[in-house]
């Protein structure tokens, strides 16, 4: 395994209030299931509102279909398939700024790239154009040009070309994020060409951070500085309904920049998982307290007694919320967010040590060679599609808890991994 990030958070039970700041988005996701940023088929009131438009012609026919594909897929479940129809001469379509601006400001990315994956064993199809529209102003160039070692060779290649050499001017007034298109001089009916991970790229991509964990409050959404959660429990009057308790913040998670190696038509499988390390004596981090029970190590250790601990887990969503809907119970052996219904929503909290330990089941999200099981975990071992930013709760059972003992850990790890 080779560890290209790992990052700690600290559990411990106070209450906090403090503010948090928003990360700094080094890549700008259009058609993407990994990256944050444009948000297809969203209200107007979004800035960063998406519609898809596929350029019609006579008999309001498009030029182009689309089609989800997933037999070779590099990034997330599935790609676009674009297939040349009988109903034009020639095809190509955008993905528009759909806000109530109509635009959307990319000086940001002015000396930065865009960047694709795209694969075709059609000849015509190194004709390919992309492009961007700013200020009115329509700018293409076709994938020869950009990368003349580009072949129709069914292999993917990621594709990145300077937003300086396709846009000239107006980026602060990008009407379409990303345009595409065949000229009726190379446009043959059932010509076929596949194109995914579409993104917006700043120059240092490569040296920055590439995951960026940030904390709030649930329900409020403030922002906490702090890399503490808290939970509001009085062991005598508060666990009759659940002895299970939600933590009072949640941890986003965004991808700032990852690498895909298209070299061999595979990428390097990476992973994000979460666990505790409860009886790690070695650098980077030491636990403290240091668990010293039988059993299990996973959870919060009792600092008095740290032979104790109580059971945590988690869950994670794509979307936040709201502290009413964060109830834990469980049933049997799984955890539910609903009294009388297994939801298997919520994951029991592994630790390193755990006789056992399922790397899969601790997985966050999951970009592994085995598509099937790409995307983020939402019901213990199920992945599902869905992009960053992503949100983890946490919670805990105070069931064996003693009263006026404080249990924390701090081995709490989100980790970004290749293999």
């Amino acid at each position: 395994m080779k560890v290209k990030n790992f990052l700690v958070l600290v559990l411990v039970f106070v209450f906090a209030s403090v503010a948090f700041a928003v990360p700094n988005r080094n890549v700008y996701g259009i058609l993407t299931e990994t990256f944050s940023g444009a948000n297809i088929d969203a209200d107007k009131s979004d800035e960063n509102a998406v519609r898809i438009d596929l350029w019609k012609w006579t008999g309001g026919q498009q030029g182009f279909s689309v089609d989800n594909v997933s037999d070779s897929t590099i990034e997330g479940k599935v790609n676009w398939l674009l297939t040349a129809t009988n109903a034009g001469t020639s095809g190509g379509g955008g993905f528009a700024v759909n806000n109530n601006a109509g635009v959307l400001d990319m000086t940001a990315y002015s000396n930065g790239y865009i960047k694709f994956l795209v694969k075709t064993s059609y000849a015509a199809m190194i004709n390919f154009k992309i492009g961007v529209k700013a200020d009115g102003k329509e700018y293409y160039k076709t994938l020869k040009e950009i990368n003349p070692l580009f072949s129709a060779n069914d292999k993917w290649y990621e594709i990145s070309v300077p937003v300086s050499d396709i846009v000239s001017s107006g980026l602060d007034k990008v009407q379409y994020l990303f345009l595409f298109g065949l000229d009726e001089a190379f446009y043959n009916v059932g010509d076929k060409i596949e194109i995914d991970n579409i993104r917006w790229e700043k120059p240092e991509t490569t040296s920055a951070e590439q995951m960026i964990l940030s904390m709030a409050k649930v329900g409020t959404d403030e922002a906490v500085t702090s890399d503490t959660f808290s939970f509001d429990v009085n062991v005598d009057t508060d666990l009759a309904d659940s002895t299970w308790k939600a933590a009072n913040e949640y941890i986003k998670i965004d991808l700032n920049w990852i690498q895909f190696d298209t070299s061999t038509s595979t990428s390097d499988p990476c992973y994000v998982r979460f666990y505790t390390n409860n009886t790690s004596t070695a650098a980077p981090i030491v636990a403290n307290p240091k668990y010293e029970g039988g059993d299990n190590p996973a959870g919060l250790i009792n600092e008095n007694d740290t032979s104790a601990r109580i059971d945590a887990c988690w869950r994670v969503s794509t979307y936040t919320i709201t502290k009413d809907k964060l109830k834990i119970y469980q049933i049997d052996y799984d955890l539910s967010d609903k009294k009388d219904e297994k939801t298997y929503c919520y994951i029991w909290m592994q630790d390193l040590k755990t006789s056992g330990f399922d790397n899969e089941y601790s997985l966050i999200w999951n970009n592994g060679s085995d598509i099937s099981k790409r995307g983020t975990q939402l019901y213990g071992a199920t992945f599902l599609a869905g992009r960053f930013p992503l949100y983890v709760y946490i919670g805990a059972n105070f069931a064996q808890a003693v009263i006026g003992s404080t249990y924390s850990t701090n081995t709490l790890t989100v980790e970004l991994y290749y293999e």
